[in-house]
């Protein structure tokens, strides 16, 4: 190999490692502006929440949170912190849109457009957030063991929620005349 090679070789490493902070880099700031989770607030001390995000392997992901002290030493509070390991992998997948139906994703294996094998976050105890193993299908987290039986759950969820944005409209409306109704707005549309 020459040294022209080598250089080159170099700098394309660098470009790809730039790159990949660079994405690291937006998904921290879009999840510190945009935290799903609980997280400090106090107002006296501390108060702050940080988001560390870091390239794995292994998807982890925790959220813990230390004592701070006011500026004269009197008042104490407390700051949260926030250590995600995402894989390449769900980065390939979701590219910087990390965070689907209010859970923060850190692993998605594509088995279908919009279907995905997946690790996200849920909320636990206090500021700890706990991991959970699943399939998320358009849009909707499931934790069913196989992906038929996913897909059947998220049918069912996406139909309920089709029907409660239906009868929200004619809620006032008895149920045995919510599909005249329907069917009456429907007519006074077309025509």
């Amino acid at each position: 190999m020459t040294q022209t090679s080598i250089t080159s070789t170099r700098n394309a490493t660098r470009a790809t490692t730039t790159g990949a902070e660079d994405i690291l880099r937006r998904i921290r700031v879009l999840l510190e502006e945009n935290w799903p989770y609980r997280r400090s607030t106090s107002s006296w001390a501390g108060g702050d929440h940080n988001v560390y995000v870091r390239l794995s392997e292994e998807p982890c992901g925790e959220c813990y949170s230390k004592r701070a002290w006011s500026k004269n030493g009197k008042w104490s509070g407390t700051s949260s912190f926030a250590d995600l390991r995402i894989t390449q992998r769900c980065i390939d997948a979701l590219g910087e849109n990390l965070l689907i139906g209010g859970l923060i994703t850190l692993d998605a294996e594509v088995i279908a457009p919009r279907t995905y094998r997946a690790t996200w976050l849920e909320q636990s105890r206090g500021v700890s957030l706990k991991i959970v193993q699943g399939w998320i299908i358009k849009g909707h987290h499931c934790t069913a063991k196989t992906l038929e039986k996913a897909k059947k759950q998220v049918a069912k969820a996406r139909a309920s929620q089709v029907l409660a944005i239906f009868n929200k409209g004619v809620s006032e409306i008895p149920c045995s005349r919510r599909v005249e109704h329907y069917m009456e707005r429907r007519m006074n549309r077309s025509s």
